[in-house]
């Protein structure tokens, strides 16, 4: 999930557009938050959202944090996209609480009470754009997006090479075992024919017994391999 949230690629105007969001809603919160700008400061900010606005000071406290510290994150690119998304919710509830009904046009002429949606409408295209290609070139998001694929890519790589490790270790224990059957038959067959060539009668009788054993063992894999062929033959037609 974090991944996904700091997720971006070294896209300059996807930067271009985060930076100047950012900038813009930084300096409103600021002067709702701080007073800067020529902004009247924190306590009244409050009491307009409380008293004109009718909005709790719990949500007037967060629609300040969502501008200001949101804008703060969109300049630096750290978590954009959730400094984004905040940012659009205060819109929203701008755009349908306050300023919905003053039309689609700001109060460029000062003939109407308050300004419409029209800048409501481009902060949110910019929020979403943000929102769905993330903080893009120059951003703490890229880079803490680099670091985790890297971390990731270490463990994919990781669990693989076990994987093969075990793979392996099973080969070469397979291996050992069939050398070492191998070995237990030759050394039978040699210790026979030392036998044999010593006129000993038990040892000649187990070494024939033991050449038709073979002999049966062969025919019977020879069998099972034709029968095989011909299977994956009539398979193929």
């Amino acid at each position: 999930m974090l991944t996904w949230i700091v997720g971006t690629d070294g896209d300059w105007v996807i930067a271009t557009v985060r930076i100047v969001l950012g900038v813009v809603f930084f300096a409103h919160g600021a002067q709702k938050a701080l007073g800067w700008f020529g902004g009247t400061g924190l306590q009244s900010t409050m009491r307009v959202f409380r008293e004109q606005l009718q909005i709790p000071a719990p949500l007037a406290l967060l629609s300040v944090a969502a501008e200001f510290l949101g804008g703060l994150g969109l300049i630096v690119g750290f978590l954009s996209r959730i400094a984004a998304l905040g940012i659009a919710v205060v819109m929203i509830v701008a755009l349908i609480a306050v300023h919905g009904k003053f039309g689609f046009f700001m109060n460029w002429y000062g003939e109407k009470k308050g300004h419409g949606i029209e800048y409501h409408i481009l902060v949110l295209a910019l929020a979403l754009t943000v929102m769905i290609k993330g903080a893009g070139a120059f951003s703490l998001d890229q880079v803490l997006y680099q670091h985790f694929s890297a971390q990731n890519g270490v463990a994919f790589r990781g669990g693989t090479e076990r994987g093969s490790s075990h793979i392996g270790q099973d080969n070469g224990k397979l291996g050992f075992t069939g050398s070492a059957a191998g070995m237990t038959r030759a050394f039978s067959y040699t210790i026979l024919n030392l036998g044999t060539q010593s006129g000993h009668p038990k040892l000649e009788k187990r070494k024939r017994s033991a050449v038709s054993s073979q002999r049966r063992m062969t025919k019977t894999a020879s069998h099972t391999d034709d029968e095989s062929f011909g299977k994956d033959i009539h398979d193929a037609e």
